[in-house]
Order: C-alpha cells, then structure tokens, then sequence
C-alpha cells in the first residue's frame, strides 16, 4: 500500500490557489495534530504551514485547470477522495490519471519540504527497525520513545486512557513509563506480532464504553541505523533527508554555552535538588522552581518564570534532565511561555516584581513599564541535566533538536539572546 498516494496525488491536481483545509502533524511538539480550514478557497501560506518541523498528512481543495474531468474538489491523505460525473467505462482512464499524478513531481514546486521525511519501504530495512523498537521497549527506554495521539483528540469529553478495557485508574497524559509499569514482566515476550495485537483504550464522558486504538499508532521512536536516522511515527517509518537535519545543526550550531559557573549533577539528585544546590552556590542566584508567578495573560494561570535566576548576568535558567522527549518538550515551552509573560502582561511583570523584591532583590530588574524594558539585556539559558559528557545540542534527539530550532528562532525574533548547559550528571 502507499500510504503517501493520496497526498502526493492531491498535491500534483490542486490549485495552489485554491486550499480548503490542510492536516498536519508537529513534530516538534510530540506529534500535535492540527487540522485547519479556511471559509475561502487560499493559498497554501494562509494554513501557517512550517517548512521546518510540519509533517504534512492531507490537503483538500479545488482542482487545477485541466482536471475538471475528476470534479470540483480533491482530498488526499493515504487516499485519494473525488467526486466526478463518470461513465463506469471511463474509469480505467481516470484511474490512469490519478496514477500519472501520483508519479509526478510538479508538487515540488511549493511542496518539495515534504521530502524532508520520507517514508521508508523497503521491507528489509523496515523489519530490521521494526526489531530496533521492540529492543528500546523491552529496555524501557523513555528518551527515544514517546506516545502521541495519531488522531486529534476531543479534550472537552476526553477523560482519560487506560491499556486495559476495566482498569480503574484513567491517565490523563499519554506516557510510556505507564506502558512499561502495566507491561512489566511481560516485555520480554514482546515481538512485533504481539505489538500489533495490544491496544490503548481512551474515555470519553460522552460514551459508556472505552473506544480502543492500536497501541501501535501512538509510539513516537527515533533511531540510528547504519548512519541515518529514522523515525517511527503516526504508525510509519520515515527516512529523515541527512540535508534536513544538517540544516537544523547549521541554524542552533552557533548558539553559545552560558558562562556561568554550573555545579555537577549528584547521581540521585532530583530536578528539584539540583536547582535549589544550584541556587545556593551563588549569592545573585534566586530560586525560581515551584515558585510560580500568577499572569493574566495566560487566564491567570500561574506561570514558572525559570527554574534558577542570576541577577548579575539577567540569565533566566531553565533546568531539566534528558529522560525523555516530553521533558525537552517542557523545557522549550517553560522558556517561550516565561518570556510572552515578560514582554506583553503587565500583570507578570508586576507580580514578579513582588517576588523580588521579596526574596530580596531589586524590584526594577524588570520595568514595570513595556517601553522601559529591553529583551536584549536578558538571556534565557535552557540546561540539561545529562549522564554523558556531551554538547547540548548532541544531547537533543531529533524530535527536540526540531523543537529547539524553533524555540531559538522565537526568542531571538523577541529580542532575547539565548544560551545553552549541558550539565554532567555523576556516575557515583
């Protein structure tokens, strides 16, 4: 089956100017869905489509001059959905023409990004990755491997999932350390065959009985083979263009190592007893962990300005150890969410204000007023808590490496300088 047969034909027939919707995935930000619409026929820009971390999964719009004999509109995802006034005669030459489209290259044009990620077919090579999974989840291993939805979820009825149809105690997010607690023991019998036949059970409040899902389709896995890496996700493999992950190294290759001087990580130290350590170890270093500052911009929910703030530099220090794709996930969102706050809620700005002045600093390290306060004095430090030796950047897997590219960009266009700290966690 090409499961890529209906995108790629739908690509080659559609007007670039006539988009109706488009599905997407964001891999940058484990795996979201987003499906959006326009009330207008548009142009594919209209959709915010990013180039860089947008797996694209189906486009619906209208019809290209010269395919009127296939109808108005044109959805393609795994398959292709038309509706033209046909003769069943004529359906073997309409059949060749989905066929001509799906081999042409014409969607390269505007689309050629989508070859960032290929979807790998070769079944040898296929089996051998298939083999490389069910060895990282009988290790239970929580940094390559992270679950995701692969269909968009409805949070307002959503009540949880569980991996049995009675277990009593719904989990609310997806996580693969779940998995391994219910599987236990019987990870070792684990093999493909038996991967396939397990199953996630979602609630919802809006009907009685659990609705399950292949296990299978949610597994978000990475991994290096002979050279290159793949990527399991939304239920296939990709083969990422070694061009596409060069060009993410080339844009953050710059990014500098905070100067500031950061203690090694004891073996048994939470995130936690790291920063409070860290915070102690300085007389200009506030600990911000857990000590959260209430925004109206963000509905007056109570936001974690950073984990450890130095004073002298103006560095916010966002902590986190390397156990997983959801934590890098956090650590990116902390700093962006953390500097939104700064710059466009006065109320932020004023509550944090308090919480300096209490802790015992000078409350004008951030303005009260907008005009007076200049992003360019302040860096945002994102550090990871590692057991290698390593760079940050060599620390990211390619899900975060995508999702940190973003986040650097973000910062930067605010006006903020952004720096880095790997920091070694002891062996002993």
């Amino acid at each position: 089956m090409e499961r890529d047969f209906g995108l790629r034909t739908a690509l080659n027939l559609v007007d670039s100017e006539k988009f109706i919707s488009v599905d997407k995935a964001n891999l940058s930000d484990m795996g979201l869905l987003t499906k959006m619409q326009s009330s207008r026929k548009s142009k594919p820009e209209a959709f915010n489509l990013d180039v860089v971390s947008d797996l694209l999964k189906g486009v619906t719009g209208g019809l290209a001059k010269g395919s009127n004999d296939l109808g108005t509109m044109i959805t393609g995802n795994e398959g292709v959905y038309l509706s033209p006034k046909v003769n069943f005669k004529d359906i073997p030459e309409k059949l060749r023409k989905l066929l001509k489209a799906y081999k042409s290259n014409k969607y390269k044009t505007n689309f050629d990004w989508i070859d960032n990620l290929k979807e790998e077919k070769n079944p040898s090579t296929v089996e051998e990755l298939r083999a490389l999974l069910i060895a990282a989840l009988k290790k239970q291993d929580t940094t390559n491997i992270h679950l995701a939805s692969p269909n968009i979820i409805d949070w307002e009825s959503y009540e949880g999932y569980a991996y049995s149809e009675v277990a009593d105690d719904l989990k609310m997010d997806l996580d693969i350390s779940d998995f391994y607690a219910y599987k236990n023991d019987k990870l070792e019998d684990l093999d493909w065959n038996t991967l396939k036949r397990l199953s996630i059970y979602l609630k919802y409040a809006n009907n009685e009985f659990r609705i399950s899902a292949p296990l299978w389709r949610f597994i978000n896995f990475e991994v290096n083979r002979k050279g290159s890496t793949y990527v399991f996700t939304l239920g296939k493999w990709y083969h990422i263009n070694k061009n596409y992950i060069e060009s993410i190294r080339e844009y953050v290759k710059n990014v500098e190592e905070s100067n500031l001087v950061f203690l090694k990580c004891p073996k048994n130290f939470s995130e936690g007893d790291y920063n409070e350590s860290l915070a102690k170890s300085k007389k200009d270093y506030l600990l911000f962990d857990k000590n959260l500052v209430k925004s109206d911009y963000f509905n007056r929910s109570h936001i974690e300005v950073c984990d450890v703030l130095s004073i002298l530099n103006k560095e916010f220090i966002h902590v986190k150890p390397r156990s997983s794709s959801s934590t890098l996930s956090h650590l990116f969102a902390q700093g962006r969410v953390s500097s939104i706050a700064i710059l466009r809620d006065n109320s932020f700005r004023k509550n944090l204000r308090a919480k300096l002045k209490a802790l015992g600093a000078e409350m004008d390290f951030i303005p009260l007023d907008r005009k007076k306060l200049k992003p360019s004095d302040y860096t945002i430090t994102f550090a990871l808590i590692d057991k290698r030796d390593r760079s940050f950047i060599d620390a990211l897997p390619f899900f975060s490496l995508i999702n940190f590219r973003l986040t650097l960009e973000n910062l930067q266009e605010q006006g903020f300088k952004v720096k880095i700290k790997n920091i070694l966690r002891e062996s002993s």
